[in-house]
């Protein structure tokens, strides 16, 4: 139901806020994340609708699809993977948020990242993974690495910076026009705010 509704295209944000309230579990972590260190606020976030307003729609249709997905791992490389998968839509859409690419969306590119290793945590082909998945063919193609697509320099540049492939790393930089300093700063910021979401995920569960 969750999924129906921050995939939908006039997401009802009251119907939202009704149906991550009669979830427990789901409550508690959105209210623990927002009164955590991270943010700082200066009063208690109490309500849902609240932490809604406060997070915007992106960042909570985000934080959901991250707390959903973290739902569905088990065991200690599947955790490992999620982080990575979290870190990669981060960055990915801190990339897109700060310059003018091909227009993607900010969002689209948190999910490309995010699902980037939806094959490796389910233990499942990626093509079957993607199947039911609110993603274009293009996005879909790029996952599964069935040739080129627009998408491609952004995931290429992505991999060069987790395996420090210096050579590949310069190359995309340069061709991307993006500035190595900026780019690292922004890898950084994407990494400290993935931790938080995956430590809330874990400690609802255990």
């Amino acid at each position: 139901q969750i999924i129906r509704i921050i995939e939908g295209e006039s997401p009802d944000l009251d119907q939202l806020a009704k149906t991550i309230q009669a979830d427990v579990s789901l409550s508690y972590r959105l209210l623990t994340y927002l009164n955590s260190p991270t943010f700082g606020f200066m009063r208690k976030i109490d309500s849902i609708r609240q932490a809604m307003t406060l997070l915007g729609w992106i960042n909570v249709r985000n934080w959901l699809r991250a707390v959903l997905l973290a739902d569905i791992t088990q065991g200690d490389v599947q955790t490992e993977l999620l982080h990575l998968s979290l870190w990669r839509g981060k960055f990915l859409e801190l990339i897109v948020a700060g310059h003018d690419y091909w227009d993607f969306r900010p969002d689209e590119m948190f999910l490309l990242g995010l699902f980037s290793l939806l094959d490796a945590i389910l233990g499942i082909p990626m093509s079957d993974a993607l199947a039911f998945l609110p993603l274009t063919d293009a996005q879909k193609k790029a996952l599964c690495g069935a040739g080129a697509t627009e998408y491609m320099p952004l995931l290429t540049l992505m991999i060069a910076f987790e395996e420090r492939d210096e050579d590949t790393l310069g190359r995309m930089l340069q061709n991307l026009s993006l500035e190595p300093a900026r780019l690292r700063t922004l890898h950084c910021e994407a990494g400290a705010w993935a931790a938080p979401i995956l430590e809330i995920g874990q400690g609802a569960r255990e």
